[in-house]
């Protein structure tokens, strides 16, 4: 089983993967992460997860396989390249960056 980090809980589908996540087996979301202490703490709440405001926490944890990163997109840059550095497989909402350089970016360091 994975575990799984869920990183912002801004995104407009955000409800629709706390609800499918929560009705699954295959892995297991134990940490939620939120720049908005109630969103983190609603999504948290739905999956049985605990909450926490230490995003490094989250990468440097061995335990934890995976994020879904579900931020604003101007958030994605900041959440996506620390997790590259800590080789977390990730799950990025779109789109993945504002721009085609920053898209390009966090592209190329995914991919590397």
């Amino acid at each position: 089983m994975a575990n799984i980090a869920l990183l912002g809980a801004a995104h407009i589908h955000t409800p629709n993967f706390v609800k499918k996540l929560s009705n699954q087996r295959a892995h297991n979301v134990i940490t939620v992460w939120d720049h908005d202490a109630a969103r983190a703490q609603q999504s948290a709440d739905a999956l049985s997860a605990t909450v926490t405001t230490d995003l490094d926490s989250i990468y440097q944890d061995d335990s934890i396989d995976a994020v879904i990163i579900c931020s604003e997109t101007n958030r994605h840059k900041a959440l996506v390249m620390p997790a590259v550095k800590h080789k977390k497989h990730l799950f990025v909402e779109k789109p993945l960056g504002f721009s085609r350089d920053d898209a390009n970016e966090m592209a190329n360091a995914i991919e590397d």
